[in-house]
């Protein structure tokens, strides 16, 4: 999974849950029109599908949100030690 957050771009994450997105939209309109026109369906399979979708979603957005804090946290400890380096200079 570490690997995979290094990999990752942000435009990748966002295309990811962009796919995820669609996924999830799709299957509850499908859900819907099942249920809607009384069709008997096999539910365990279309909302077993809906949370897998549901659940990568999150764990994209969690990697992604790590990953910003982790850049920002980055970027903070390096602005505070070229503080520190031009205090010294001055």
């Amino acid at each position: 999974m570490e690997l995979r957050d290094k990999l990752f771009t942000e435009e990748q994450y966002l295309k990811q849950l962009a796919k995820y997105t669609n996924k999830i939209s799709g299957l509850e309109n499908e859900i819907s029109q099942f249920v809607n026109n009384k069709v008997e369906f096999d539910a365990s399979i279309y909302y077993g599908r809906l949370v897998d979708y549901r659940v990568n979603s999150i764990v994209t957005k969690v990697l992604y949100g790590n990953r910003i804090r982790m850049y920002s946290t980055r970027l903070s400890s390096n602005n505070k030690s070229n503080a520190r380096e031009l205090d010294t200079l001055r």
